[in-house]
Order: C-alpha cells, then sequence, then structure tokens
C-alpha cells in the first residue's frame, strides 16, 4: 500500500521540514538550488536529456559524490586556507573515555538525532548523508548553543554520528521487509541475497529467520567493535589533527581529484568537482548552508520520479494522493504541524507577544 503517491508526499514533508529548520534564512534558497541540482539528466519517465547542454558527462545528472566533495571538502579547503590549526596535546586512550556531564549533556540529542536518523534511513535512497546533515540543522536550530556549532560543541558532534548510526539500521528496513534497499549498502547486500537465491520480502523472516537475527546482531557486534577501534585510534588523530594546515591542505586536495575521477574515469568529473568546490566556498562566505542543497540534490530527483509515477497511475489527477487511505493519512501527518506552529504564531501576534 506504500507506493508513489505516498513516498512523494513523505519526502515532500522531508524538504519541508529542513526548511523549517534550516540554519538561517537561506535555507530554503540552499534547498532550491539543491533540487535545481537533480533536475540535471534524464526525465525519470521520458528519458530525455534535460539540462545536459549537449554533454554526455552529465547525460545521467550530475553524481552526488562529485558534488559532494566539491562542495563539502575543496570548499572547506578553499574557505581555511588562511586557518592554523592549534596545537593539540596528545592524550592516550582514557582521556578519549566520555565524561558523566558529557553523557548527560548530549543524551537528549542522541535520543532525537536517532529518531530522526532512522527515520531518514527508511527512507529509498536518502542515505546516511542526507540523515547526519537533517539532524545537524535541526539539532542547531533547537540548541540554545546553536551559535557554537560548527567550533567543536559536543552537541554538534554527536548529532550527525548519532544520525548517521541510526540510519545504517533504518536502512535494512526497506531492505530485509520490502525488498527495496534504503542505501548503497543494502543495494549490495540485496544483490547478494538474490545472487544467493534468496528473495528478500516479507517471507524473509519466516522461510530465512537465522539470516535475517545474523544481521541484526551483527549491527550490535559491529557498534562494539566501532567503540573499541575509536577509542584506541584516538591518539592517532589527535596527532593527524594537530598538523600544520598548509601540510594537510595538498593532501586533501589529492584525495578529492582521485576521489572524484574515480566515480566514472573522466577528467570532466574532477573539473566539475572543482567549480563545486569554488561555488562551496562562495557560499560559505555569503552565509548559504550546504547542508539543504545536498539534500535537495539527494531527494529532489527522487521526490520528482515519485510525482511522475503518480500523476502516471492517475492519468494527471491529483486526486490521487487524497484517495488512497494511506497517501491521505500522511498529508494531514504532514499539514498538522505546519498549521499548528502558524496557528500558534498568529495567537501570540494578536496577543503582543511576538512581533509580526
Amino acid at each position: 500500500m506504500f507506493g508513489p503517491p505516498e513516498k512523494f508526499i513523505l519526502m515532500t514533508f522531508v524538504l519541508l521540514l529542513f526548511c523549517t529548520f534550516g540554519a538561517n534564512r537561506y535555507a530554503i534558497l540552499s534547498m532550491l538550488l539543491g533540487l535545481m541540482l537533480g533536475t540535471v539528466g534524464p526525465d525519470p519517465l521520458r528519458g530525455e536529456p534535460r539540462y545536459d547542454f549537449n554533454l554526455f558527462a552529465l547525460s545521467d545528472g550530475l553524481d552526488f559524490i562529485v558534488v559532494a566533495i566539491g562542495l563539502l571538502g575543496v570548499g572547506e579547503v578553499l574557505a581555511s586556507w588562511d586557518s592554523r590549526t592549534a596545537k593539540l596535546e596528545s592524550s592516550g586512550w582514557r582521556d578519549a573515555l566520555p565524561r558523566w556531564h558529557e553523557i548527560r549533556t548530549t543524551l537528549g540529542t542522541m535520543i532525537r538525532a536517532g529518531l530522526v536518523g532512522f527515520g531518514m534511513g527508511i527512507l529509498p535512497g536518502a542515505g546516511t548523508a542526507a540523515a547526519s546533515f537533517m539532524a545537524y540543522t535541526i539539532e542547531k536550530r533547537l540548541s540554545r548553543f546553536g551559535h557554537e556549532f560548527g567550533t567543536g560543541r559536543i552537541e554538534g558532534v554527536a548529532a550527525p554520528e548519532s544520525a548517521n548510526n541510526a540510519a545504517v539500521a533504518g536502512a535494512l528496513v526497506p531492505m530485509l521487509t520490502l525488498g527495496i534497499p534504503g542505501s548503497a549498502s543494502t543495494a549490495l547486500m540485496l544483490a547478494a541475497l538474490v545472487v544467493a537465491g534468496i528473495p528478500p520480502g516479507p517471507l524473509l523472516f519466516t522461510e530465512h529467520p537465522a539470516l535475517v537475527w545474523g544481521v541484526i546482531a551483527s549491527l550490535f557486534i559491529a557498534n562494539v567493535v566501532l567503540v573499541f577501534l575509536s577509542i584506541v585510534m584516538i591518539p592517532l588523530f589527535v596527532k593527524v589533527s594537530s598538523i600544520q594546515y598548509v601540510y594537510i591542505f595538498p593532501i586533501i586536495i589529492m584525495f578529492a581529484v582521485v576521489g572524484a575521477y574515480s566515480v566514472n574515469g573522466d577528467m570532466f568529473e574532477v573539473w566539475l568537482m572543482i567549480g563545486f568546490g569554488v561555488a562551496g566556498y562562495l557560499c560559505k562566505r555569503v552565509g548559504i548552508p550546504l547542508a539543504p542543497m545536498i539534500l535537495g540534490l539527494v531527494l529532489g530527483p527522487l521526490t520528482e520520479t515519485s510525482l511522475a509515477q503518480s500523476l502516471a497511475m492517475s492519468r494527471g489527477d491529483v486526486m490521487i494522493f487524497i484517495e488512497r487511505p494511506v497517501s491521505l493519512g500522511l498529508l494531514i501527518a504532514c499539514v498538522a504541524p505546519f498549521a499548528v506552529i502558524s496557528a500558534y504564531r498568529i495567537l501570540r501576534r494578536r496577543a503582543g507577544i511576538e512581533p509580526a
């Protein structure tokens, strides 16, 4: 019962929610730029090329990895060109263990970000990157120390990491229950199941329970191993972070170039990455947040495809979003929070509590 109309409403709600909790007033502009970048490539139904400027490299659209490396990697390098890395004192693994006040400070953050990450992980194609950006932006908006995010504030570190870990488990939900991969890693797992002759879907829990519960148990084991490795590697990370930025800069650029070139083995991807790097630097100078742009690029094509499929199913009748019970329920659940917030603000303005 969860088809294209339900996916369209759910993904639209995610985009609206991200703009509502945007980092600043430019969040909507950044989201629109990301949605615009997502339209490059073939039409989701007819397959006709769009906005590719007759370039073969753009015939399949903009690759997320190239755009992310440029905006977040190269852009950050250019923005930090004049910065100087502070000398940090080397510490052992005991110093890496969290203090009680740190756990108490980040407990609420981890719970909220975990729920956000799990919900984003369930959305097919959203991935861990979108979950991390979503959790970070929401936490920055809710926290009274949001203006300190980006300076090492512990909540700003805990939010994306909690969402990232939760999204990994969330991506397994549609893969194990419906046979729909929620991320690139679950797509590989799905392919492995098909090759092994194990059809994914609801019957997987009854016909192969040992496999399902083995995968679930592996999540717990992986988290324990990850904590152990992270604590042991902390002294090495501290030493690396103490290196002067002028020495790290060429290494970052080298890995960025190799990563962009390895996507399709085309130098055009490298030049595209550099272009997005300059764009990311300019956005940081102006104050435009990059997280909504990345999320728009990821969810934009999925949202457009769901809308096109929904209208194709109904022969262009938009009533399909209301006639289907699940779709109508999701629509009400999506509109209700915005209606309540708007009514609350109107009442506060009429009472003179909040300025117009």
